[in-house]
């Protein structure tokens, strides 16, 4: 399971965000359970979101999850090793 928690600049939660997961399409990685490499959740009202399930690839190595969050026009985004 990767989960994030999506904050504003006072530091407080943010419910209602779209946060996209995307694994890389090549290398180490894979696909999630829905068959996709990407997948989107909206954050509950502590501003949280989560994926869980992998169906990882043979290629073994670090991989990095990219992940955005998006709020009306504002984005910020982060990479997760994973």
């Amino acid at each position: 399971q990767v989960a994030v928690q999506v904050l504003d600049g006072w530091g407080m939660p943010v419910a209602r965000a779209a946060v996209s997961f995307r694994l890389p399409e090549a290398g180490p990685g894979g696909v999630f359970l829905n068959g996709l490499g990407t997948e989107v959740v909206i954050t509950d009202e502590q501003g949280k979101a989560s994926v869980q399930g992998f169906d990882w690839r043979a290629e073994t190595g670090t991989s990095f999850l990219h992940v955005i969050a998006a709020y009306g026009s504002i984005r910020t985004g982060a990479m997760v090793a994973v």
